[in-house]
């Protein structure tokens, strides 16, 4: 027996209730937690590996299941929300990475998602009546590129662009207007990923790097399968900036571009002087974003 939570004590001050184990493609152990978050503790001991991550969105995680799969077991959350000032219960299922890394065509990187296919092209969507009165972001198919997607939320001045799903009673026909035609979109609630570094331990030629202070002046990415504008970095939440443009032998790349392999010399980092020197990321759906190394 080990002691699993020995690294994250405190993530238990409020009681589990309900755990759900997935075996595939790695052993995560889903601890819903009674205020609706959930703990996910990613458990592989041949590689060394015990990593807890928490898991939120607007609404509270009630129970937490699993099926088995081929290739990926099934995870389902059932999960209370409120839309549109209606409480609504929902049973969403997890996208398996085969659905959501990289540029899959229909990525479903965002929260209680739904697909949707024209015959043709539309601008106008429908079919997501659970989602009426909701902001929402939207990934759809990129008509400048073969068989790839585009990111219909992009940030404008800093600022997510979101729509509304129409709602309009019994005829609701959860209805979205879009600034260009589709054939395919997915449709669902935006989050963001965020991640902090742990304190840094440098600038040790005064004593403990620990305490001192310190200041991160560059720092370089090795990312894979990530969208153009899919990270954002910087020492705080409050202070993130876009992840460096590349430009591809003096070309502007493609806004929705999604690197395969990015591995580019370091860039200056907005770092402060501060004993407490991190570096925060944060992804936000529906781009997908992969990080190997900082």
């Amino acid at each position: 027996a080990a002691e699993l939570t020995l690294i994250v004590p405190d993530l238990f001050d409020t009681d589990i209730v309900s755990i759900a184990v997935q075996r595939q493609p790695d052993t995560r152990i889903h601890c819903v937690r009674a205020d609706g978050t959930v703990a996910i503790l990613t458990y592989e001991p041949q590689e060394e590996l015990l990593a807890w991550s928490t898991w939120s969105t607007n609404g509270s995680v009630e129970r937490a299941m699993t099926l088995p799969g081929e290739q990926e077991d099934h995870v389902y959350y059932h999960i209370n929300r409120t839309i549109n000032g209606s409480t609504k219960r929902f049973l969403e299922r997890w996208a398996m990475e085969e659905e959501s890394l990289g540029d899959t065509g229909l990525s479903y990187l965002v929260d209680a998602a739904k697909a949707y296919t024209d015959t043709g092209r539309s601008a106008t969507i429908t079919g997501f009546q659970h989602l009426a009165g909701a902001e929402v972001v939207i990934w759809a198919d990129d008509t400048g590129q073969t068989n790839a997607g585009k990111d219909l939320s992009p940030d404008v001045s800093g600022v997510q662009t979101t729509y509304t799903v129409g709602s309009g009673g019994a005829s609701d026909t959860g209805e979205i207007t879009l600034s260009e035609a589709v054939h395919h979109a997915v449709v669902g609630l935006a989050y963001g990923a965020d991640y902090k570094s742990t304190k840094m331990d440098f600038g040790a030629e005064g004593g403990t790097g620990l305490t001192q202070k310190k200041r991160i002046p560059q720092l370089g990415l090795i990312i894979y399968k990530t969208h153009n504008n899919g990270l954002f970095l910087g020492s705080d939440t409050g202070n993130l900036d876009p992840m460096p443009r590349v430009n591809d032998e003096g070309a502007v790349v493609d806004a929705d571009t999604i690197f395969a392999a990015y591995d580019e010399v370091a860039v200056p980092f907005p770092g402060d002087w501060d004993e407490d020197s991190r570096v925060h990321i944060r992804a936000k759906s529906p781009r997908p974003a992969t990080v190997l190394a900082l």
